[in-house]
């Protein structure tokens, strides 16, 4: 059971870069606040998700004759490692949300590493019956630190350096991509254009007439070119070959 719970939290991790909305952290750039608010947001909403899917397998487990001999004080401790661990992992997955277009791309990648991680530990398997160079790499493995910290935790004969262990790789990960999430973030959010930018000429030609092909195709001739008109009524031309867009008549459009 220890070992069915880290794999569930490992893969829920996923979710906190599939969770991650462009659009919404575009709006919560314009706004004076804390620059990791948004990021913090993703993980207050990871927390239940970690809880009430590790309850639902804990639930199962006792109903099938599961008892942690820690008692009650077991699975609290096995818990908050959990969530450290839900912690850490989840900024992987904030990263390449980052670097990668969709959600869907996120959850590929995302499980092509962790199936191997997960299945390549003791989570299934003890790793004394495995061939030796197996052995190796899943003793190696920090899911394999992840489990046997659970367990311990559970079982009440855990040790300081099997929690060090296990909390470990989450420190590790969350100390570096913390950084990177938010230097990523800034530099998308510094590459995005704004309203109140000069459009060069030649995009504002591509872009009147994608406009114009979509609204004729929508609206029909008569009132495309009217809505056409509407867009481009704000227009005005500067000195250097660019145009300024009247911020507040774009907005209402």
């Amino acid at each position: 059971l220890p070992g069915i719970l880290v794999q569930t939290v490992l893969c829920n991790a996923v979710y906190s870069g599939m969770g991650l909305s462009k659009r919404l952290f575009d709006r919560c750039g314009s706004l004076p606040i804390w620059s990791l608010a948004p990021f913090a947001r993703l993980f207050v909403g990871d927390f239940p998700r970690h809880m009430i899917s590790g309850g639902i397998i804990l639930g199962i487990g006792l109903a099938l004759g599961y008892r942690a001999d820690a008692g009650p004080i077991g699975v609290v401790g096995a818990f908050l490692v959990l969530l450290a661990v839900g912690f850490g992992f989840g900024w992987c997955f904030i990263v390449l949300r980052l670097l990668v277009r969709t959600p869907t791309t996120v959850m590929t990648l995302g499980f092509t590493v962790l199936f191997p991680l997960v299945f390549a530990s003791n989570v299934m398997v003890d790793p004394a019956t495995m061939p030796g160079w197996l052995e190796a790499f899943v003793r190696a493995n920090p899911v394999t630190w992840i489990v046997t910290a659970v367990q311990g935790v559970m079982d009440g004969t855990v040790t300081a350096g099997a929690i060090g262990l296990a909390l470990l790789a989450p420190a590790v990960l969350a100390l570096i991509l913390m950084p990177l999430s938010l230097r990523l973030y800034r530099r998308s959010r510094s590459a995005a254009p704004r309203l109140e930018d000069p459009v060069p000429l030649e995009d504002l030609g591509e872009a009147v007439a994608c406009a114009k092909l979509l609204t004729h195709r929508v609206f029909g001739t008569h009132l495309g070119q009217r809505a056409l008109h509407d867009l481009v009524d704000p227009v005005r031309r500067n000195e250097d070959n660019t145009v300024d867009i009247g911020h507040d008549k774009i907005a209402g459009i």
